[in-house]
């Protein structure tokens, strides 16, 4: 028989408590790498939409969806080992206007790699197994 709730002194969850689950994500870059730590939780169904429009985004609607996109991955994304110089001392800042300065196929790589990582068979080929 299960317990009732007032017997196992639940204390319940918050919404900040659930999406401040922290994972990372390594993307190699020719012979170096960039290590993101983002947040899988912010990852969600109007992410997923907005990853997928892009293959039928309609050019009077390209500048919202990148907008789109920017704030997203300055949002979702914690930290990264990204740096403005070649010494490697000032990190580039994790905000909308620093991924405008980055190609879409970066950008969407990036978000990529993290839905991958929460749903490997994203990334996964699909094959069909015929009788």
């Amino acid at each position: 028989m299960l317990a009732e709730k007032d017997e196992l002194n639940y204390m319940g969850v918050t919404f900040s408590q659930i999406v401040s689950n922290e994972a990372s994500v390594t993307l190699l870059i020719g012979e170096s790498s960039l290590t993101l730590v983002y947040y899988p939780e912010l990852i969600t169904d109007d992410v997923f939409l907005l990853l997928s429009s892009f293959t039928t985004v309609q050019a009077n609607t390209m500048l919202d969806a990148l907008t789109a996109l920017n704030k997203t991955l300055a949002s979702v994304i914690k930290s990264w080992d990204a740096f403005e110089d070649s010494e490697k001392t000032v990190l580039m800042p994790i905000e909308e206007a620093t991924f405008r300065r980055f190609s879409l196929s970066f950008k969407t790589d990036l978000l990529g790699r993290m839905i991958a990582n929460i749903r490997p068979e994203v990334m996964t080929p699909q094959t069909t197994i015929q009788n």
